[in-house]
């Protein structure tokens, strides 16, 4: 017989903390307009007309939101947004992401990128050596040709700028 996944997270849960999480943030926006006009001037629009527009209209669809959370949150408890399995996936993908957003900060984003590929297809994804290696060393390489010769915009190659000798 199947055990049945053991629920970490209800819907209910998630629903309400996103419903909040948007609500501030329309709230920010609010604030950042308020920093100028919002009304309507002499040529038009003012500089925080739209914004504040916006950023209301998040608020109140994140208030709707909520409101329809809180009206069914029996029925939406009761449903499973993540299990524990499933949470755990999550984070070994999260953790890693997280990782490469300050490893890329130090090294660069292509020696970054190689590593994350070299951790996340070689021992999260267990691919095969050959398999773990073309990738971690083929994608920056591509990346590289394409954004610095294709595309004529430079990223990040922190400490490697310097030791290839380019400026």
């Amino acid at each position: 017989m199947e055990q049945e996944p053991t629920p970490f997270i209800s819907r209910f849960a998630v629903e309400s903390a996103f419903a909040l999480f948007l609500a501030a943030f329309g709230a920010v926006i609010i604030k950042g307009a308020l920093e100028f006009n919002i009304g309507w001037g002499d040529i038009g629009p003012e500089a925080g007309y739209f914004p504040f527009r916006v950023g209301t209209l998040i608020v109140l669809a994140s208030l709707i939101n909520f409101c329809h959370a809180i009206v069914q949150r029996k029925k939406l408890a009761a449903e499973v947004f993540l299990t524990r399995e499933q949470t755990r996936n999550v984070v070994a993908f999260a953790i890693p992401v997280i990782v490469l957003v300050g490893v890329t900060i130090a090294v660069g984003i292509y020696v970054a990128a190689a590593l994350f590929l070299l951790f996340t297809v070689g021992y999260i994804a267990r691919h095969r050596l050959w398999v773990t290696i073309a990738v971690a060393v083929g994608t920056p390489l591509i990346l590289f040709v394409l954004f610095e010769y294709v595309f004529l915009t430079p990223l990040l190659k922190g400490p490697l700028e310097n030791w290839l000798g380019w400026y």
